[in-house]
């Protein structure tokens, strides 16, 4: 038994009407043949992988053991009497080591081996996306038929992969049938498949094996398209005949930022003209935010106007920033001088004093002395009120006069995200 439960058999016959499969290697050769046959147990309907064929020449020849190797190869024993064997084979076998009957009889041993036909295909939706936003991953999906006779075995699938401008390390699964990759030696990526069935799709309808390998366009070094190339060889061969190539169009956008403000009053509101192109051509929604540098005081938070942007195909679209800054305080002057102003109150209080003791009786006069005493206490303490002066006041606040940086990004999801700059100087 193989490694998908199929039957390899051999023996003799005497009957020249055996019932060959189409991938037979002989016709009867007479004098009764050895034959080799393998019958799949586990696939439905005659000649799905199936195998049988004569195996002698014009005497008597008998089958007496099989092997396999891991590669699905038959190895047949058994002896002949036949003067002529190996005969003409279909494809032809390599000479014989010994080609020359010693004796009446003589052992033989043949190599058949596996044959595998191996029908590479892109996906039917595959590459996914195509076209694909910078920055996202496409999937590019390889399906493996294998259409017989013989069940494939060791099959291996080496994908070639772009080494530039990628925003990850590309990788690769089998995500049909049963397999493991290795991860990305410069170039290859190598996928190992240890048994593919025979596969017919009437009757019975199969699946394939798949490979998905998964690569991510750069957002900044990223060409026009992205390709990736497919083979697949089993059996012992690395590779087969066949490579299959997929490509995948890479789209992107571009952000510019112009303002018809470049220089404001504090107070004033500055405005920027934002637009997103596609480049070709770019479906998606863009967010866009800012940030300034230095930080600005402002009245509200900057807004753009819409909030959001969409793309779709390779019409552009726009949006406008608006940034209100913040008056800055007038100084104002001082009303009154310090000095002056507690100095006044000294011959003010005088005179008062000296106006209500005018007539006052004995009693009333000693009541003054003390009034003016008091004031002369109070004088000392105002001093030092005397010799001080201010020349005005600022409460602070307000945007400052300044050149700012303020830089505006456009992000689309998961996919990608560019900005730009914009010089605004506020006086």
């Amino acid at each position: 038994m193989d490694s998908v439960q199929a039957a390899r058999v051999t023996g003799s016959t005497a009957s020249p009407d055996l019932q060959l499969t189409s991938n037979a290697l002989q016709t009867y050769g007479g004098g009764g043949d050895a034959f080799v046959a393998l019958i799949s147990t586990t696939l439905s309907g005659r000649g799905a992988g199936d195998l049988l064929t004569y195996l002698g020449g014009n005497q008597l020849d008998q089958g007496s053991g099989i092997a396999l190797d891991i590669y699905g190869t038959a190895y047949v024993a058994g002896t002949t009497q036949s003067s002529n064997f190996p005969p003409a084979l279909s494809p032809p076998f390599p000479p014989p080591y010994q080609g020359i009957l010693h004796g009446p009889q003589d052992a033989f041993i043949g190599r058949i081996g596996a044959s595998s036909g191996l029908v590479l295909t892109a996906a039917s939706t595959s590459p996914a996306p195509n076209p694909v936003a910078a920055g996202t991953q496409v999937a590019f999906t390889f399906d493996i038929t294998n259409i017989g006779p013989d069940t494939a075995s060791l099959l291996i699938f080496t994908a070639t992969v772009p080494t530039t401008g990628l925003a990850s390390t590309p990788t690769a699964k089998v995500t049909s049938g049963s397999g493991s990759c290795t991860g990305a030696q410069g170039a290859t990526i190598i996928c190992n498949i240890p048994t593919l069935a025979v596969c017919t799709t009437t009757p019975p309808p199969c699946s394939p094996a798949a490979v998905e390998v998964d690569v991510t366009p750069s957002i900044t070094t990223h060409g026009p398209q992205v390709s990736v190339s497919g083979n697949a060889g089993a059996n012992g061969a690395t590779a087969g005949t066949t490579t299959v190539t997929q490509t995948a169009n890479v789209v992107d956008f571009t952000i510019t930022a112009s303002t018809s403000t470049p220089t404001i009053n504090a107070g004033d509101t500055a405005t920027i003209q934002v637009v997103f192109k596609p480049n070709p051509q770019y479906s998606a929604t863009i967010t866009p935010s800012q940030t300034t540098s230095p930080g600005m005081v402002t009245a509200t938070t900057p807004t753009f106007n819409p909030t959001t942007v969409a793309l779709s195909g390779s019409g552009q679209g726009t949006t406008t920033l608006s940034i209100a800054t913040v008056a800055r305080p007038v100084p104002v002057a001082s009303l009154f001088r310090s000095g002056s102003f507690y100095a006044a109150w000294l011959p003010i209080g005088g005179l008062s004093l000296v106006g209500l003791g005018l007539g006052a009786s004995r009693e009333r006069r000693r009541w003054l002395v003390g009034a003016v005493l008091c004031l002369i206490a109070g004088a000392v303490l105002l001093q030092s009120g005397c010799g001080s002066s201010s020349s005005g006041v600022t409460t602070g606040g307000g945007t400052q006069a300044g050149t700012y940086i303020i830089t505006i990004t456009g992000s689309a999801g998961t996919g990608a995200s560019h900005n730009t700059q914009v010089t605004i100087t506020v006086h």
